[in-house]
């Protein structure tokens, strides 16, 4: 019996041995999974081009977008969506990794349907045409908030306008009068400097922090 319950305790051991082995290689594996965690962030590198005649418009405005990991780029990586006024481009790369860049409020409308990308070989860069809907216009920005942005004529308050209303205008049309209204009062503002018109009483109520 002592021989059979040693053979057993033999034949045991490299068994248990091997389980505690495969837990040691998954820990390991968790834990260098663990190192590596996913993250998402926004391309911070990117230009854009309507054709090379700065007085001269082209049918698609070409936008390139580039990458640290560009090595690692392959079609399979990148995803691109258009509509009317917006373009979003998805790159999502092994263990978890994404880059992303979206853009609404395009300067002019585009033709989703019509615009492509492409994946340029020698640059490691995404190539982005957006189709114009009016091929003959212009683009000063490739959002209207940025090229009121890039008019050095604007000032702070005019930036301001453009974040909130898409516009620089100062004036604002009612659609269903349509009459014009003022968004920014050109009268000065007057500012009170006696003393306080207000004063406390035993009624008011006492708040300490």
């Amino acid at each position: 019996m002592t021989e059979a319950g040693g053979c057993a305790q033999a034949v045991g051991a490299p068994e248990e041995g091997t389980a505690v082995l495969k837990k040691t290689e998954e820990a390991k594996a968790s834990g260098a999974g663990g190192a590596k965690r996913g993250w998402s962030r926004s391309v911070k590198t990117y230009s854009w081009s309507d054709g090379p005649h700065p007085d001269q418009a082209d049918s698609h405005v070409h936008l390139y977008i580039t990458i640290p990991e560009a090595s690692e780029l392959t079609k399979e990586h990148v995803d691109v969506a258009f509509g009317p006024a917006r373009v979003e481009v998805r790159v999502n790369l092994p263990e978890n990794r994404t880059w992303f860049f979206r853009r609404e409020g395009l300067y002019a409308p585009i033709d989703p349907e019509a615009s492509s990308w492409f994946l340029s070989k020698n640059k490691h860069r995404i190539c982005v045409k957006l189709a114009k809907v009016e091929p003959k216009k212009k683009w000063h920005g490739l959002t209207t908030v940025f090229a009121m942005v890039e008019d050095r004529r604007k000032d702070a308050l005019d930036f301001g306008l453009a974040a909130i209303t898409g516009s620089t205008s100062h004036v604002r049309r009612n659609p269903l009068t349509k009459e014009s209204q003022n968004i920014v009062s050109g009268g000065k503002r007057e500012y009170w400097s006696g003393p306080p018109k207000y004063e406390w009483s035993e009624h008011d109520r006492q708040y300490h922090n």
